[in-house]
């Protein structure tokens, strides 16, 4: 049974998600925190650096709250582990300073404590059943598509408008 730290820090896990791609796609945006008053309106603009700093600074507190394995779709350590390379092998971007050396060591540890390996046929990955076969020992983390517990045109939408071309 998780513990109320544990779903909290799943729940950081997510937000950051989220602002990473706000950092990415936007570069600026609000930081919302739970210590914020609800009825506060709108909140500033932060920059991008300032959103990267949160965001790492969030992963890096949460890393060892959450456990090795949790189970499928859900946040675990190695998910955070896998956030932050992304986050540094961008910094230079974000931030103007490069920290590759970050993003080789958080690479690392996801590869030697992880404990992923490659599925034995690239397609199980795709196929409906990839959390119970060998493909479920790839991936890092699952965004469940499945018609009894994400019922939703999100995935499908996604897929088709993807293929479509702009020209």
């Amino acid at each position: 049974i998780p513990t109320r730290e544990q779903v909290r820090s799943e729940l950081r896990f997510l937000r950051s998600l989220a602002y990473y791609y706000l950092i990415d796609c936007f570069g600026k945006g609000p930081i919302l925190r739970e210590t914020d008053p609800t009825d506060a309106g709108p909140q500033d603009e932060a920059s991008r650096v300032e959103l990267y700093n949160f965001v790492v600074s969030e992963l890096l507190e949460i890393e060892d709250k959450l456990p090795s394995r949790i189970g499928y779709g859900r946040a675990n350590k190695h998910v955070v582990r896998m956030l932050l390379p992304k986050m540094y092998l961008n910094s230079e971007v974000y931030t103007g300073v490069p920290r590759y050396d970050k993003a080789l060591e958080y690479s690392q540890k996801v590869i030697d404590e992880g404990g992923y390996q490659l599925a034995t046929s690239f397609v199980s990955i795709f196929s409906g059943d990839n959390d119970i076969s060998d493909a479920k020992n790839e991936i890092i983390y699952a965004l469940i598509a499945d018609p009894f517990v994400s019922q939703s045109y999100g995935n499908t939408t996604y897929l088709v408008n993807g293929s479509l071309s702009s020209d």
